[in-house]
């Protein structure tokens, strides 16, 4: 079996992600199925990963989306998940502290970030079959 070729994840950068529009489904379908081959391929200390994020794969307008790993447990509620256009639109005022880890940085160990304890978040979902929904 031929080995999947890695779609390479970019240095960070300063470009900010403009919002997907319908004009753009399109090419977030294929991006995201580029994305696809990145879950499961060992990429520095990580051989696993919750998401990866358009602007990880581009720099070239990048898009407002990520990839939810579909290996992962969290996967049972949003199989094959492309999420499109998230908002937080609502969070606690208290925090917690999260260990994690980015491919944008893949030498780096996990290190404690904080985050909100509780937020509500707005989205799209992207369908196999180029559908969206709320």
């Amino acid at each position: 079996m031929p080995k999947k070729e890695i779609t390479p994840v970019v240095k960070p950068h300063t470009i900010t992600s403009r919002p997907v529009d319908e004009k753009d489904i399109d090419r977030v379908y294929k991006d995201a199925q580029e994305i696809y081959k990145i879950f499961g391929q060992k990429i520095g200390l990580y051989n696993t990963f919750l998401a990866v994020a358009h602007p990880q794969i581009t720099k070239d307008d990048p898009l407002r989306f990520f990839v939810v790993n579909p290996n992962m447990k969290i996967a049972e509620e949003l199989p094959e998940a492309v999420i499109i256009n998230p908002e937080i639109i609502r969070h606690t005022n208290n925090t917690v502290d999260s260990e994690e880890g980015c491919l944008s940085f893949p030498t780096n160990p996990p290190t404690v970030v904080q985050r909100w304890n509780k937020c509500e978040v707005r989205f799209k979902v992207l369908t196999p079959d180029k559908q969206i929904s709320d």
